[in-house]
């Protein structure tokens, strides 16, 4: 393949790839200069082009930048060549450590510029996310397949849709990141964004660049120097821009007067950064992901100003709550880790252990979904005790006792705290027009007087509690629709199957079986697009475990493709959901009331 080789916004070439090598050795060609296919592509360092290809290959004609040019090269003898190959590999070790700068906690150079008082961060690997999307499939689709190839002026639109932000002189394949923070005068907000850079230099020739140069030279005049950054502001917009030679940061509130120059100055200033204050959130940049998000909670809540209804138990005063989410896309699977901490003192300890074996025994091999959780009992009693208002307390009991004969602390003292539902089919109702679900819900007891006196009740009331069939075995109750409490009569132990597995030695589980719910839905006559949808991929398994000052839950969803990246399929199927959501009467996509299906009566 050829390249194009892009140094300083010149481009030389093309070359093939196979001489790159023997370029870099002779000097002529960096590590860090930049390479794009000569058939359009996605741009790349040399760096990332070196690995796999071969030497020998002919010398590339030097650079002659003050010549605007380039000037032929003669053979060099081995000497020179090995000091050559010395030289870049001294370079490549240069340009790593300026590109890829991380302190002792794997935090980027941009990332030391979030300040201190941030309430939430959105983190993007935009490089990554745009190659497992597909973006230049993306594009090329927009542009007409056949003609893209054909045409060079959709060719260069395309190439110049997906060059844009390193013209700008951004640098995509490092993380950028999206936060809010509050103003620094008022309740307001102030929403900003991070992301690195070339070099300052290189943001203000791409300024001209993709603006032109009249328009270009006219908004950098109103860039002005700062304390060790450049700084753009304009009274007509409600944003201020500065950059510097790591990152260019744009921050920007609806308020009416934010303040946004000292803000902006706080930023570049780094003496009180996100990164060297909070651990935690150091320790979120150190995983891999795609997409992450950081959250102060507390601040968050306390700027939602959310009214607790009158009664309500009030909310502790939190210092300590913070929740982390990262979502990862790989060939077949999508992955959701989400982590939330707290301080024990403030909450209590909630690790439990894992979800009680009892309730597995009544678990199918193979059920549509199930989900349990297991939680400390004795943390929710102290909760519920100390925080719960008496009358609500009260009607609580009462309807308790209507239905089962107990008050709440008759109920805490029996839950060991596990709890699981499971769907295990969906038939079709003769009634109503829609699925009757089998479905049971168990509970994990302790063996208390009151067990017995529950029990009683449940055999006063012919098998039933609540309105549903009650099942006991030993260690635990299930509520269950019919069907499912006659095969619990019939069968006294499960087949384990995979959806025990992902319960078990958890102290949190859940399991969906794609295939089942689509042969569900083809039995009950749902549309062909849901079940072509539900067919695409195979299980959603979920795992959950506490441990001291922390809840920690995966999430995994796999696909039947495994070739093919998930991201890139999530986006056809959004892209399938919304065409025949709003497909109109000639086919095309255009919304219309009178394609939603008519109200039953």
């Amino acid at each position: 393949m050829k390249y194009i080789i892009v140094r300083d916004g010149e481009e030389f070439g093309p070359y093939e790839q196979e001489n790159l090598p023997s370029f870099v050795a002779d000097g002529n060609v960096v590590p860090t200069d930049l390479a794009r296919p000569a058939n359009g592509g996605k741009t790349v360092a040399v760096a990332e082009l070196l690995r796999g290809t071969s030497r020998g290959a002919p010398a590339l004609p030097a650079f002659d930048h003050a010549a605007g040019g380039v000037t032929p090269t003669t053979s060099r003898r081995p000497l020179t060549v090995a000091a050559g190959a010395i030289l870049a590999l001294a370079l490549l070790a240069a340009a790593a450590w300026y590109f890829l700068r991380v302190d002792d906690r794997g935090i980027t150079t941009a990332a030391r510029y979030l300040p201190a008082n941030t309430f939430a961060v959105l983190t993007l690997h935009v490089d990554d996310l745009a190659e497992k999307a597909g973006l230049d499939e993306i594009i090329r689709e927009q542009f007409g397949r056949n003609s893209f190839e054909d045409n060079p002026m959709l060719r260069n639109l395309g190439n110049s849709i997906s060059e844009m932000p390193h013209k700008l002189g951004l640098r995509l394949d490092q993380p950028l990141f999206i936060f809010g923070l509050p103003a620094s005068k008022g309740a307001g907000e102030i929403t900003g964004f991070i992301l690195p850079v070339q070099s300052r230099a290189a943001v203000e020739r791409g300024i001209k660049e993709v603006f032109g140069a009249v328009a270009g030279a006219s908004l950098l005049a109103k860039v002005k120097p700062a304390d060790g950054y450049r700084v753009f502001e304009d009274e007509t917009i409600p944003f201020v821009v500065g950059f510097n030679d790591d990152v260019l940061v744009m921050i920007g509130s609806t308020q009416s007067d934010p303040d946004l120059s000292s803000q902006m100055r706080a930023i570049f200033q780094k003496e009180n950064s996100l990164a060297k204050t909070r651990a935690d959130f150091g320790s979120h940049l150190e995983r891999e992901f795609d997409v992450g998000l950081w959250m102060n909670l507390p601040e968050i809540l306390r700027r939602a100003d959310i009214a607790i209804p009158e009664g309500s138990p009030e909310l502790p005063d939190l210092d300590k709550l913070t929740a982390t989410l990262e979502v990862r896309f790989d060939n077949g699977m999508a992955q959701l880790r989400s982590v939330i901490a707290y301080d024990q003192q403030q909450l209590g300890d909630w690790a439990s252990g894992s979800v009680d074996p009892s309730l597995l025994t009544a678990l199918p091999s193979r059920p549509l979904a199930v989900f349990a959780q297991s939680l400390k009992m004795e943390t929710l009693k102290k909760y519920i005790q100390t925080e719960l208002p008496t009358d609500l307390s009260g009607e609580i009991d009462a309807v308790l006792e209507d239905a089962t004969d107990m008050n709440l602390e008759d109920l805490l003292g029996l839950l060991k705290g596990s709890v699981m539902i499971s769907l295990n089919d969906l038939r079709p109702n003769p009634v109503i027009d829609v699925p009757s679900p089998d479905f049971v819900i168990g509970f994990a007891l302790n063996d208390t007087p009151q067990l017995s006196q529950l029990m009683a009740r449940v055999k006063k009331n012919n098998g039933r509690l609540a309105g549903l069939r009650a099942i006991q075995r030993p260690g635990a109750l299930f509520l269950c629709s019919d069907y499912p409490a006659l095969q619990l009569e019939q069968n006294t132990s499960a087949t384990p199957g995979p959806a025990h597995q992902h319960l078990r030695g958890h102290s949190a589980g859940g399991y969906v079986d794609f295939a089942l719910l689509a042969a569900a839905g083809e039995k009950l006559g749902m549309p062909q697009e849901a079940i072509a949808v539900m067919e695409k991929f195979e299980t959603l398994t979920i795992t959950g475990d506490t441990r001291p000052g922390e809840m920690e839950y995966a999430l995994s969803l796999t696909f039947k493709d495994k070739q093919r990246n998930s991201l890139h399929q999530l986006g056809n199927l959004g892209q399938l959901i919304l065409n025949e959501a709003f497909r109109g009467g000639n086919g095309d996509t255009t919304f219309d009331e009178n394609d939603l299906p008519p109200l039953k009566d």
